[in-house]
Formats: C-alpha cells, structure tokens, sequence
C-alpha cells in the first residue's frame, strides 16, 4: 500500500507545559517529517490548512488566532482558558504605589 502524501501540516494536541501551545487543545502545526518541510513555520501550516477548508478559532481573547481547531471540545477548552487568563490578569496586584487611580 503507497504511503499517503503529507499536506504539509498535522493536527496535534499539546501535552506538555513546556509546548508553545495551550494544553489540551487541537492546533496545527507543521509536518516536521515531511522532509523536506513544505511550509518553513507552524503558522504557514496553519494557514494552508485552512486553505484547505479546516476550520479554525479566531477572536478568542488571550488565545492566538488562526492557530487551533474549531471543534466544539475546543471553543469549550479555550473559552475556560480565556475566562482564566482574564481572571488572572485582572485579580493581579500591581508592585507600584499609586497604579490605577
């Protein structure tokens, strides 16, 4: 059986704290085993992908645009991460006398 042509790009979830992506989530990312690469960043990947019709989440706050899948699971994920960010950055105190008057 011939071996399927990469696209370019995969869909990935992030399983480590350490990925530049948000844990959890489904993304594009660039096939780094298409050798050789057909697109020189994740970003171009995703690009193409949705070229190709994947569908993916724009203007949810503190997430990156045009990156992760729109998938119900995801929209739930990424949603609670924003609501989360916004909590975080809003309830943090600031080391400067006289900030926000």
């Amino acid at each position: 059986m011939a071996q399927e042509k990469s696209k370019g790009y995969v869909f990935a979830v992030c399983q480590n704290a350490d990925d530049p992506y948000i844990c959890g989530a489904l993304h594009v990312e660039r096939d780094d085993q298409a050798v050789p690469w057909i697109y020189e960043t994740d970003e171009e990947a995703a690009r193409a992908a949705e070229r190709d019709g994947v569908k993916l989440l724009y203007g949810i706050p503190y997430v990156e645009d045009g990156v992760y899948l729109d998938t119900p699971e995801n929209r739930q994920l990424l949603g609670s991460y924003s609501r989360d960010m916004h909590r975080t950055l809003t309830n943090r105190k600031s080391p400067h006398k006289g900030y926000g008057r």
